[in-house]
């Protein structure tokens, strides 16, 4: 009940402003593109190559764990509804119903983001909420509940930290962030 009441508080925002709504639109779909993508720009632009690619492969790691494994599973077990469907509501954005929670990317963009706060703490922040953009933008749209956006992020922030703490322990790592 009071994810629905919150989805509305958000959802019923739209349409009000073509700008805004572009805006969000963009947020929904770019960063979980864009992020990733920017990682590399890490590993170019590095002196310490090294570390930038134990940064890469940490993060890989991180979204494997959570986007492709976990999220999976609790998809094979549960199918919840996106709330266009279950409300029979016209999203922004063309979406299929292929299950909505917990929302996968919320889990890679927040396991890629503290992966990435880790090694880069100013720019960890700033993935951090662009992640947090993006993910309430995904309910702005229509495509998500905000239960299944506070359940990814926290799986992903749970993921980024079990990868984080096996390498630490297994590699003997140092402190990892500048």
């Amino acid at each position: 009940m009071i994810d629905q009441q919150i989805f509305f508080k958000i959802y019923n925002l739209a349409g009000h402003w073509i700008t805004l709504d572009v805006i969000v639109i963009w947020l929904a779909g770019v960063m979980m593109y864009l992020l990733p993508i920017s990682l590399l720009l890490f590993l170019v632009l590095s002196k310490n190559k090294k570390r930038e690619l134990v940064m890469l492969v940490m993060a890989g790691l991180a979204v494997l764990l959570s986007r492709g494994i976990i999220v999976s599973l609790i998809r094979l077990a549960w199918h919840r509804p996106r709330p266009f469907v279950a409300l029979d509501l016209i999203p922004l954005v063309p979406y299929a119903d292929k299950g909505s929670f917990p929302s996968g990317h919320a889990v890679a963009l927040f396991a890629l983001a503290l992966v990435v706060y880790y090694f880069h703490k100013k720019t960890g922040i700033i993935f951090l909420a662009l992640s947090g953009l993006s993910v309430l933008a995904r309910v702005y749209v229509g495509i998500h509940w905000p239960s299944d956006i506070l359940a990814g992020v926290l799986l992903g922030l749970g993921s980024a930290i079990l990868v984080y703490w096996f390498f630490k322990k297994r590699f003997r790592f140092g402190a990892l962030s500048c």
